[in-house]
């Protein structure tokens, strides 16, 4: 009989334990372990990531809950579940097995009214699954081109990065204008190492120097100008001299004179007798002087003819701004140079508008 009674016992503990757990399962839980409801992301590469966390606020709010039925009850799980706020102490520069404190803010007033309890306000994880990220580097797709002629050259810097991220990097030069041959610039990444690293990026450098030692360089020895480029500068002068003489809309006489009674003549003009008397190159003593750093010029003489009446008239031919390249060839520009001329009826005039008005800040050589 004895026995018969513990049996019962027995199996009404039984009973009783499994009620109150169906009980606590319908009412709801009342100890909650909010590891189970943070979720922790990582972005970035190892060594440089950052750590963001969020709340699965609708399992949490479910979980306390349960088979809650009161409307007031469930307000107030609702209230908690919405009002608790996370953050990481430490959300920087983390790597694989980084100690990552979490820190929980809530409403103690609320959790004890609800009767539940939400644990520590601080626990702490191991960081892991963070990436290695990719190493780069920067200044590969970084294009420096030097444009110009020194020593008024410039730098431009082109990113060529295809990567989303990547191609929104701004980059700095410190030098940009008035560079000179073989000039050393130094481009430098606006983004850190550490902000590279956020995004995925590992790099060693965010700086690196570029010499300008191919730029073009301005003439400054006449030596430099081959005979051959000489020769057809004075062709073209002559010819132009013959062209524009013979052009029956333009008076050479007037050009040469300034006198308007040339106006009045009949326009028989022509050119004979043409020949170049000379060549004079002007180099710039001082940078900060002079509006060009060379200039060239071409002399000429030739007699213009009008019916009865023959006049010698003297040309000066400017060029200026010749340049050589990295590699030696030399240019001339040769745009404007039937509008870039000197005449007069006196060679002193001519010759002191072109050279002898500039003898003071340039260095002048016969070629």
């Amino acid at each position: 009989m004895k026995n018969k009674t513990i049996k019962w016992i027995g199996l009404g503990a039984i009973c009783i334990s499994v009620l109150l757990i169906i009980v606590f399962l319908m009412a709801g839980k009342s100890n909650i372990d909010m590891k189970d409801y943070i979720t922790i992301q990582y972005m970035g590469a190892n060594g440089y990531a950052t750590a963001d966390c969020q709340i699965n606020r609708e399992k949490l709010y479910s979980d306390i809950a349960g088979d809650e039925k009161d409307i007031e009850q469930l307000k107030l799980y609702k209230d908690i579940s919405e009002s608790i706020k996370v953050h990481i102490d430490n959300p920087n520069m983390l790597s694989n097995g980084d100690k990552v404190v979490v820190q929980l803010e809530y409403s103690e007033e609320l959790v004890k009214n609800a009767k539940i309890k939400l644990g520590n306000k601080q626990f702490s994880v191991k960081a892991k699954g963070i990436n290695e990220g990719q190493n780069i580097d920067i200044f590969s797709m970084v294009e420096v081109t030097f444009a110009g002629v020194s020593p008024q050259a410039y730098a431009v810097v082109q990113n060529n990065w295809q990567d989303t991220y990547l191609s929104t990097l701004s980059f700095s030069i410190d030098k940009s204008t008035n560079i000179t041959k073989d000039d050393v610039i130094t481009v430098h990444c606006d983004a850190d190492v550490e902000t590279l690293g956020k995004h995925g990026f590992i790099i060693d450098k965010t700086e690196q120097k570029y010499k300008a030692d191919k730029l073009s360089t301005y003439v400054t020895d006449s030596a430099d100008i081959d005979k051959n480029k000489l020769d057809l500068l004075k062709t073209m002068c002559k010819e132009a001299i013959v062209d524009m003489t013979k052009d029956t809309t333009f008076r050479m006489m007037y050009k040469a004179t300034g006198n308007s009674d040339y106006l009045y003549k009949p326009n028989n003009e022509y050119a004979e007798n043409v020949s170049v008397t000379g060549v004079q190159f002007l180099s710039r003593k001082n940078a900060a002087e002079g509006l060009n750093d060379n200039y060239l010029y071409i002399l000429c003489e030739a007699d213009i003819v009008n019916e009865d009446e023959n006049n010698k008239v003297y040309f000066g031919f400017e060029f200026t701004q010749i340049y050589k390249t990295f590699d030696g060839e030399v240019h001339i520009v040769t745009d404007n140079y039937k509008k870039s001329y000197i005449c007069s009826t006196q060679y002193d005039d001519m010759y002191k508008k072109c050279v002898q008005s500039k003898s003071d800040m340039y260095d002048v050589k016969d070629c």
